[in-house]
């Protein structure tokens, strides 16, 4: 693993990315699945860039796109394709779904998208899911970027100080993932933008203080209450499954993942502690951990230009993580 910034020089985020909402979207749109399903995506940036997947945190949808990022990808000519997981806005439900058909519905997505060859990213939930594609199609995802991505577990790959109690909460939330997906739906549908507005101001007050200036930027609370009130219109169902698959195997192992791999993380991330990310980022053959000491979950959130810059250095230049800083 390659060293990571020293801690207490590391730099902090610049904000002023996230003082305004993100440009709006090139194309918005659903593609017609093998079984019949349907994927909803929204693409941000330059239309004939190179093409980043972006997979959402938990909770979320296809609008949670970095304020930044939009603008970015038009001056680099990326072309950024956001998706609803299955389950929630308007990607139809799959009971049955797993990070492994996950990475099928991709595949399907960007052969319709006409994207061959395209990098990925993932903001915490969307870490999983992340490795999954990268996984499943070393030969079409080139690069893939973890922010503040969560790591296995349970199984031979989970991090050795995982809590005792973690794997059996999780396990219950796999056998109710029905009902709890079609709860989460019913109640969601009540939020407005009002009501969005409200919980944001209460998130501010609970949440990490090292997490507040980023949460609390004009363009990251626009975009993440409108994000949230546009997929609750239709369904939550799949935050449901996020939680279910977090607490199951996998059905692959990271130590198998043939694609360069880079994770941004806070040192002082409440939700993923950094030590579970230094055990996921040793596992991988071809990874790097950059770490920020003293910032929370959002860390690598707020550093979405050069996520992206990393990504388009590796999918344009078919290097390795190795040749870009990696172990």
């Amino acid at each position: 693993m390659s060293p990571s910034p020293t801690p207490g020089t590391a730099p902090q985020p610049d904000l002023t990315g996230l003082a305004e909402p993100p440009l709006p979207p090139i194309a918005e749109g659903v593609v017609s699945l093998h079984d019949g399903r349907r994927l909803a995506f929204v693409e941000y940036g330059d239309p004939d860039g190179d093409v980043v997947l972006w997979c959402h945190g938990t909770p979320g949808a296809r609008r949670q796109i970095p304020p930044d990022a939009p603008s970015h990808a038009v001056e680099k000519s990326i072309r950024i394709v956001g998706v609803d997981r299955p389950g929630v806005g308007d990607s139809d439900n799959d009971p049955d779904r797993s990070l492994l058909s996950w990475a099928e519905d991709v595949e399907q997505l960007m052969d319709q998208l006409e994207a061959d060859r395209f990098a990925v990213a993932g903001l915490s939930g969307g870490g999983p899911h992340v490795l999954a594609v990268l996984h499943e199609l070393p030969d079409r995802a080139s690069a893939g970027a973890l922010l503040g991505g969560m790591v296995p577990l349970v199984g031979p790959d989970a991090p050795p100080s995982t809590p005792d109690l973690l794997p059996f909460a999780l396990d219950f939330a796999h056998r109710i993932r029905g009902p709890l997906g079609a709860t989460m739906s019913v109640l969601l549908r009540q939020l407005t933008p009002e009501i969005g507005e409200a919980s944001m101001d209460f998130a501010l007050k609970v949440l990490p203080e090292n997490d507040r200036g980023i949460i609390g930027s004009p363009g990251f609370r626009e975009m993440f209450v409108a994000d949230l009130y546009g997929a609750s219109r239709n369904q939550f169902r799949a935050q449901a499954h996020d939680v279910s698959s977090f607490g199951r195997q996998w059905g692959f192992s990271p130590r198998d993942i043939a694609v360069p791999v880079r994770s941004w993380h806070g040192g002082g991330d409440s939700l993923v502690p950094i030590a579970h990310m230094e055990h996921l980022v040793d596992l991988i053959p071809d990874a790097r951990l950059d770490t920020f000491e003293g910032e929370g979950h959002f860390a690598g959130y707020a550093r979405a230009p050069q996520v992206l810059d990393w990504l388009m250095e590796v999918h344009r230049g078919g290097g390795s993580g190795s040749d870009t800083g990696g172990k």
